[in-house]
């Protein structure tokens, strides 16, 4: 024995015939609707996603390095696999963003590779670097100050050796007249403040280079 509920014993068919028909005839436009939020919604993730990617451009001939995948590392090392395979060198721009690949003896790799999988190579090999470091000669060598070749960079520590000859002249003075008016002569000729704190220990040293 089934036992009526409110739910069936008030149901109006016709009614309910009437409002079927009516949600047929708006389906569409309600599945119109949830494309366009979709879409909003992918293109907002999109954008804030390319917001904080920066594109990686290379030039022909400058060495890179692969990211390393799960097809191409042995499996037995785990967690300690390399995570970049290299260096390679550009050989040509294969699209928006992709570039086709040589190994060091000049070989083509089987396909194109997009840039967000490559990185400049550490390797300082001013011959193999398409635009070296500006004291270096080569036919090569068009327009250092653009290139982005970390070889290009002039070495760290350029600033620190240029400094020294006046650094060396100072000691007399240091010596003769005190560490204040030292101090003001250095600041006076140009010398970085980086370097104060090792003038500043150089009066311990003055009863060496007293007689």
């Amino acid at each position: 024995m089934v036992i009526p509920t409110a739910r069936s014993s008030l149901q109006d068919l016709e009614s309910n015939k009437e409002i079927l028909s009516e949600d047929l005839d708006t389906i569409d436009e309600l599945r119109d609707i949830a494309r366009i939020r979709m879409a909003t919604y992918h293109q907002k993730i999109s954008k804030s996603y390319n917001k904080n990617i920066r594109i990686r451009r290379f030039q022909v001939g400058d060495l890179v390095l692969r990211k390393a995948f799960q097809n191409t590392t042995n499996p037995a090392d785990g967690k300690l696999a390399p995570k970049w395979e290299g260096p390679y060198k550009i050989d040509s721009e294969a699209g928006k963003g992709a570039y086709k690949l040589t190994n060091m003896e000049g070989e083509p790799l089987p396909r194109s590779w997009n840039a967000i999988h490559l990185k400049y190579s550490r390797r300082r090999d001013e011959t193999l670097c398409l635009n070296p470091r500006s004291d270096l000669k080569s036919e090569l060598d068009e327009d250092p100050a653009l290139t982005l070749c970390p070889a290009a960079k002039d070495p760290p520590n350029s600033g620190l050796v240029a400094s020294i000859p006046a650094l060396v002249a100072s000691i007399p003075a240091l010596v003769a007249s005190g560490l204040v008016a030292s101090i003001s002569a250095l600041v006076a000729s140009g010398l970085s403040r980086q370097y104060l704190g090792l003038v500043a220990s150089i009066p311990a040293l003055s009863p060496v280079f007293r007689p």
